[in-house]
Order: structure tokens, then C-alpha cells, then sequence
């Protein structure tokens, strides 16, 4: 009787640890920037970088994409999105905190240039690339943090 209850408490013992394991690692996805959890695994995968690419389609309604920035606030932020042809597109990015930034520079060339000093605001970027025409317009945008 003794074993029976000894592996039943081992079994339930083993489900709450699997449990709690599951909790905890679907709590460190949505950990604000700025917790231990978020910081060591920016620090293990990013040490002086990080980089983010988007592949996508441009519409006159514009493509949304967010990106995280957990990095020290001695980073900035550059990038540039390209295309094919002579299109007419803008890149908005709007920070975590409201602040919204346009580039909309080089009407008659196939690319924007964005730019943003230090300090950056920690959490979530989003990114819109919008046609100004009509039509699709296929994309590629590189960020990167440094």
C-alpha cells in the first residue's frame, strides 16, 4: 500500500512540475522587456545585435508588422525596405510608446532608408508599409538594432 501511495504522489508531483515547466515557459513569450527572463535571453541571443526581416506585400491600405526591442538603451535603430520598379511606398513605424515616424523621402527610387537615434523605446514596434499607388507592391524590409 505504502509503494501505491508513494507512486501516486510521484506521479502528481511529476504533473505539477510539467505543469508549472508549461507556465512558466509560455509566461516568458509575453514577458515585458525589462524582466530578468526577457533580458538573459536577449542577452544569450543577442549580445551586440539583433536583427529583424520581413518579406511582404505592400497595399494602398498598407502591411502591418511588429517587432520587439528589449535592448539597452544605448542601441539604434537602422534599416531599409526595397522593392522592385518605380513604386511609390512609405514606412511608418510606430513605437511602443505612440510616437509615430514617416519616411516617405525617395519617391523615385526603389527603397526607404529609416533611421532612429538612441535611447529607443522598450517593448513593441510596429512597421506598415504602404503603397501610395495602387496596387501590390512585394517587399523586403531589414531592421537592425545596434
Amino acid at each position: 500500500m505504502a509503494k501505491i501511495i508513494a507512486s501516486m504522489f510521484a506521479a502528481l508531483l511529476m504533473i505539477g512540475v510539467l505543469v508549472g515547466v508549461a507556465t512558466l515557459s509560455s509566461q516568458a513569450e509575453t514577458l515585458p522587456c525589462g524582466s530578468a527572463t526577457a533580458s538573459a535571453e536577449l542577452a544569450a541571443a543577442n549580445t551586440f545585435e539583433s536583427r529583424v526581416y520581413y518579406d511582404g506585400t505592400a497595399t494602398p491600405s498598407g502591411d502591418a508588422r511588429s517587432f520587439r526591442f528589449c535592448g539597452e538603451d544605448t542601441m539604434y535603430m537602422s534599416g531599409f525596405v526595397s522593392w522592385k520598379g518605380n513604386k511609390d511606398l512609405r514606412v511608418t513605424l510606430v513605437s511602443p510608446d505612440g510616437s509615430t515616424y514617416v519616411f516617405d523621402a525617395y519617391s523615385t527610387v526603389s527603397f526607404e532608408y529609416v533611421r532612429l537615434g538612441a535611447p529607443l523605446a522598450h517593448g513593441d514596434w510596429e512597421m506598415t508599409v504602404t503603397n501610395k499607388g495602387s496596387g501590390k507592391v512585394n517587399y523586403h524590409a531589414a531592421i537592425e538594432f545596434r
